[in-house]
């Protein structure tokens, strides 16, 4: 038998827990509203293939609650909002999901449109969550508050590449940044950058859909504490 740590746990329901108990040791069947013998459902952006991929924590949470079926549903979008509009037709067609995942750029539209607090759930099993919030930096937790309300919990974390124009910076007078430079470093940078081009120039451009298209080349699957 797989003997999974409460994180782990957690990971094979993926980033968000929407309106389900969160008492492992105790977690029934029972737990999941309305709930009979249908699989829980669990819905993730991407492929199959990404669905196939967090199969493995499915299996190993069903070995220790082999009473509640599991089935992930993929769906395929070129953004949050596409994603989420896709699971408002299944809502409106009687099929919602129970769980839905999500990341960061995702979460103000998640929390404000569909989502259940898990506030009640957390501090209601504060004694069984220690391990994980031990385990996990606080700013991953802040990241999914939403107007003072905790909508999901993080498994894992990834950080961007910030890409910058040599030429554009030589062309302003600036030399490559320290690597301890700091956000007020990056605007005056960006700034000096705009002030400096003759013709309309954007300083730095960030589009708030999956990386902007570009995947990070570097991600964790442990969050850092």
């Amino acid at each position: 038998m797989v003997d999974l740590s409460r994180r782990a746990m957690i990971g094979a329901v993926g980033l968000g827990i929407v309106g389900t108990a969160i008492s492992w040791p105790r977690l029934t069947g029972a737990d999941i509203p309305g709930r009979g013998q249908d699989a829980l459902t669990i819905t993730v952006l991407g492929t199959a293939q990404d669905a196939a991929q967090r199969q493995g924590l499915v299996d190993g949470f069903q070995k220790q609650h082999p009473d509640i079926p599991v089935r992930i549903v993929a769906i395929q979008g070129q953004d949050w909002a596409s994603y989420f509009a896709k699971i408002l037709t299944m809502v409106a067609a009687g099929n919602p999901p129970d769980i839905v995942t999500t990341a960061t750029e995702g979460t103000q539209l998640f929390a404000s449109r569909m989502a259940y607090p898990i506030d009640e759930f957390v501090q209601r099993d504060a004694a069984d969550m220690q391990e994980y919030f031990d385990d996990v930096h606080p700013s991953l937790i802040e990241s999914f508050l939403y107007k003072g309300n905790l909508y999901q919990l993080p498994d894992n974390f990834n950080a961007a590449n910030v890409f910058y124009n040599a030429s554009a910076m030589e062309r302003a007078g600036i030399e490559r940044p320290d690597d301890n430079w700091t956000l007020e470093d990056f605007f005056d940078v960006a700034r000096r950058m705009k002030d400096s081009a003759k013709d309309k120039f954007l300083s730095y451009f960030w589009n708030n859909r999956l990386w902007g298209g570009v995947v990070p080349g570097c991600t964790s699957t442990r969050p850092a504490s």
